[in-house]
């Protein structure tokens, strides 16, 4: 039995090794799911997670999300895709 001066410290887990489960991922807000998105990219690109687990949550995660909200991501993310490659190569956008 635990005496009443002991206490139970919370330990901070990262979210690249967390189980996100529908349950867990229901508990967040839009703009939560938008983060771990965000967020779960870059743990990704430094290793963190396994390319399966990165598109497995991925998946859970676009399905909680409006389509529009994902189209948008996308758009934004191609623009910003082929302002790096512009800038690799140095050429000029194409309007």
């Amino acid at each position: 039995m635990r005496k009443g001066s002991q206490s139970i410290s919370k330990v901070f887990q990262p979210p690249s090794q967390m189980s996100w489960t529908d349950e867990k991922l229901a508990a967040l807000s839009k703009e939560q799911l938008l983060n771990l998105l965000d967020n779960l990219q870059t743990q990704r690109e430094s290793g963190r997670v396994t390319a399966q687990a990165a598109e497995e949550v991925a998946r859970l995660i676009s399905a909680r999300l409006p389509a529009g909200v994902l189209k948008r991501r996308q758009k934004a993310a191609d623009a910003r895709r082929d302002e790096e490659e512009q800038t690799e190569t140095g050429t000029e956008p194409l309007e």
